[in-house]
């Protein structure tokens, strides 16, 4: 009878440890990233800082973002130089779902190039002169 206890008790405590420790290591993880988030909210003037709500859900968002990026560094692979990092960006308190129906839509751009701060041209312009040239001119 006493074995059968035993293996009961054994089986119980290991349980606990699964359910105990990662509790644990969560709040770790939210005391770590908070004042991280702090300074991502005043890099990228955010304007949540005084709505709780608001300030909590994109907490949450930039947690697993984190994550996802330590996640991703992790199984980067190469050479230290060569190798890809990831980090922080503007949208890093975004989810997953958000991020896809602002950035990701299939709404066409109708606004000028300049708007969005790019400069690029239309090389296709370049690219006919090139075929009207002589082979021996420059």
């Amino acid at each position: 009878m006493k074995k059968w206890w035993n293996w009961i008790l054994a089986v119980a405590l290991i349980c606990l440890l699964f359910i105990a420790i990662p509790i644990s290591l969560s709040k770790n993880k939210e005391q770590m990233y908070r004042p991280m988030f702090d300074e991502y909210v005043e890099k990228f003037n955010k304007s949540y800082k005084n709505k709780t709500d608001e300030y909590e859900t994109r907490f949450q968002h930039f947690m697993a973002s984190m994550e996802e990026i330590e996640r991703l560094n992790a199984e980067s692979r190469g050479p230290d130089d060569h190798r890809a990092r990831y980090g922080l960006t503007k949208l890093s308190d975004m989810s997953k779902a958000e991020y896809r129906e602002i950035h990701l839509s299939d709404e066409k751009v109708t606004k000028h190039p300049s708007h969005y701060g790019k400069t690029w041209k239309d090389r296709r312009k370049n690219h006919t002169d090139d075929h009207k040239r002589e082979p021996g001119d420059q």
